[in-house]
């Protein structure tokens, strides 16, 4: 009987490992079949992406990025987790893929991994350290950059990822684009009961974007989830706006919350939070103005003029002070010592406009620290999150006058303002309150260039003398340019800007106003002669005017997403006067060209007075952007002024 038990017992238990093995066997043969028909599919999405996009390396398939909100075990604040899953296809063979992850003092990696074509989980090839973008270096922003080889066309990897945000006032925006393409991503937040967030969707319009909304009941969870198809990568146009301008994001303004016990605790509600927050910041510095008193008292001696004292410490400090910006945890909102910065000598938008209040309180002025959002920054103080503002500058209240100042911009007069500020809304520092103001808005004639030549034709060659006046961005735009220059060469440069590197143009006698006088116009004066412009055939002479041809060749990509962005409103005028030669008479002249809209106008004409031909142009752009609905109007002035351009004068003999 026992025997007969153990055997039953024994056969049972081979029945199960047997049962146990097949089950496993077919397991293996379903998962091998799937991963088969999986790499199948990536191969034949990735063959079909790359046939339309030849260009592109890689395609995210999928993304998905899961946001959740948590109390800091420390101090009881929000904090916010970022779990970021992307699968990644190669669209061609023998490709290594890299992505990044940025982070700093406010936002920590916690964790990563990668995969590839579903296997066991690789050893991670990965550097990190300072990000640099161009000659500027921000000290804080540090990146990470994650490659993983691609062998074949379908190869897959899939990354993963966990960030976070130590203060949730630093998590303000997240976009949908990406440095690459994606087929699919998936945007989720989950947001406790426990803390007012507003959501705002940007730039949604024109993208096929669905939202759900649903309530975790049991952990008390209100959940967003956004998903968007077929994303093309962030375009690379020239003259495009700033991101927030264009592309569809989610703007995160965190509000309040209620702690363990129930007790709210604002974090930034309204103006007045966001400005308290940024005067306690402020507050933190510790200025001491013994470096620079010295100074001040020197450059304001003998000048009892208010607005003249003023005017010396603030050029000065354009002068002397290198811009370069940087952050450094708190310090991307937090000033340098205006000591500091006055010592080393450079700093960055806060130190500097630190440095120049400081300097202007030593001179007894009421100047004050300024906030504000550039141009490039999309948004307004109606949203008070720290997404609005990107720039510090300085105000000095005077006469019961505002004045406006900004020291990274060199070579500005006073009263003066940049068009990425001009408009913008300014948040003045007012002791425990504030003052919201906006910058004056300049129109068109603030940048007008003017060109005025004389030209005959001596053999072959045009000879003439001219003058052109620059005012505005592009009066300050060429001096930024030639002060950066070396002084070896900086003739060179601005003779550079005569001649526009042609070289069939010879350029005589020249001279300029002063480089050092930033409150008149940049004039130059020249004399030149210009070869190949003149075309003889068959009896008849062909000559063309205008060697400069703005805007021939700006026909804009219909397709584009981002609007152009002109940096400044234009107004640029030409007069040209040409002496007929002797024995030789008008047979055609191009025609004139009139295009007015009320967003740019082309106007060209010619008129014979006598043995002369006047040839003027005017181009007005008062407007610094132009949008998506004129591009096919702007593309058809285009072709009419490129036609006038290439028509020229043609003139036989009496």
């Amino acid at each position: 009987m026992i025997k007969k038990t153990v055997l039953q017992n024994l056969s049972k238990i081979n029945l199960k490992i047997a049962f146990t093995l097949l089950f496993c066997t077919i397991f293996s043969l379903s998962f091998a079949q799937k991963n088969k028909e999986s790499k199948e599919e990536n191969k034949n999405m990735a063959t079909a992406f790359a046939k339309t996009n030849p260009k592109e390396l890689f395609l995210l398939k999928e993304v998905t990025e899961t946001f959740t909100f948590e109390r800091s075990s420390k101090n009881d604040f929000p904090s916010v987790v970022q779990e970021t899953k992307e699968v990644i296809l190669g669209l061609k063979d023998d490709q290594t893929a890299k992505r990044s992850l940025f982070y700093n003092d406010q936002i920590a990696i916690v964790g990563e991994e990668v995969r590839k074509d579903g296997k066991d989980e690789m050893s991670l090839n990965r550097t990190c350290g300072n990000y640099n973008s161009e000659d500027i270096f921000y000290s804080d922003a540090k990146l990470c950059i994650y490659s993983v080889y691609l062998e074949k066309i379908g190869s897959m990897s899939t990354f993963e990822n966990k960030k976070v945000f130590g203060d949730i006032k630093y998590f303000t925006t997240e976009y949908f684009h990406d440095q690459l393409s994606i087929a699919k991503k998936t945007m989720i937040f989950k947001v406790p009961d426990w803390l007012d967030l507003e959501l705002k969707e940007i730039n949604f319009k024109g993208f096929e974007i669905e939202k759900k909304e649903s309530f975790d009941a049991k952990k008390k969870l209100k959940i967003y989830e956004f998903i968007i198809k077929d994303i093309p990568a962030f375009e690379k146009a020239q003259f495009s706006l700033g991101a927030s301008h264009t592309y569809p994001h989610v703007l995160i303004w965190a509000k309040s919350f209620l702690n363990k016990n129930n007790k709210k605790t604002v974090l930034l509600e309204t103006i007045q939070d966001l400005y308290r927050w940024y005067k306690e910041v402020a507050d933190q510095m510790q200025n001491k103005s013994d470096a620079f008193a010295p100074t001040v008292k020197q450059l304001t001696k003998n000048i009892t003029d208010d607005k003249e004292r003023l005017k010396a410490i603030y050029y000065w400090v354009q002068d002397n002070i290198r811009y370069i910006a940087f952050e450094d945890g708190i310090a991307a909102f937090k000033p340098a010592n205006a000591q500091d910065v006055f010592t080393k000598k450079y700093g960055d938008c806060k130190g500097m406009a630190n440095l120049v209040k400081e300097m202007l309180k030593v001179a007894g002025f009421d100047a004050r620290l300024t906030w504000i959002g550039t141009s490039h920054v999309a948004y307004d103080f109606s949203v008070p999150c720290l997404a609005v503002n990107n720039h510090m500058i300085c105000t000095v209240l005077l006469n019961n006058k505002r004045y406006v100042i900004d020291p990274t911009e060199k070579f500005i007069a006073f009263e003066d303002y940049a068009e990425r500020i001009q408009g913008r809304q300014i948040l003045i520092e007012d002791g425990d309150k504030y003052i919201l103001e906006t910058v004056p808005v300049f129109n068109k004639e603030r940048n007008a260039t003017i060109l005025e030549e004389e030209i005959k034709l001596v053999g072959e060659v045009l000879e003439g003398k001219g003058k052109q006046i620059l005012q505005g961005e592009s009066k300050t735009g060429t001096l930024n340019m030639v002060k950066a220059t070396p002084a070896n060469l900086q003739q060179k440069a601005l003779r550079n800007i005569v001649d526009d590197g042609n070289k069939n143009f010879d350029l005589k006698e020249f001279k300029t106003t002063s480089l050092e006088n930033r409150e008149i116009p940049l004039e130059l004066e020249y004399s030149f002669a210009l070869a190949n412009q003149v075309t003889t055939f068959e009896g008849e002479m062909y000559v063309t005017l205008d060697f400069q041809q703005e805007f021939k060749n700006t026909t804009i990509e219909e397709k584009r997403l981002s609007g152009v962005n002109f940096n400044e409103k234009m107004l640029k005028k030409a007069k040209i006067t040409f002496e007929i030669p002797a024995g030789y008479k008008v047979k055609q002249m191009p025609e004139n060209m009139d295009v007015k809209t009320p967003n740019f106008a082309f106007t060209l004409s010619y008129k014979q007075t006598g043995n002369t031909i006047i040839y003027e142009k005017e181009i007005a752009i008062p407007i610094k952007v132009l949008t998506k609905e004129h591009f096919v109007e702007w593309n058809n002035a285009i072709k009419t002024l490129k036609k006038t351009y290439q028509t020229p004068i043609i003139l036989v003999k009496n």
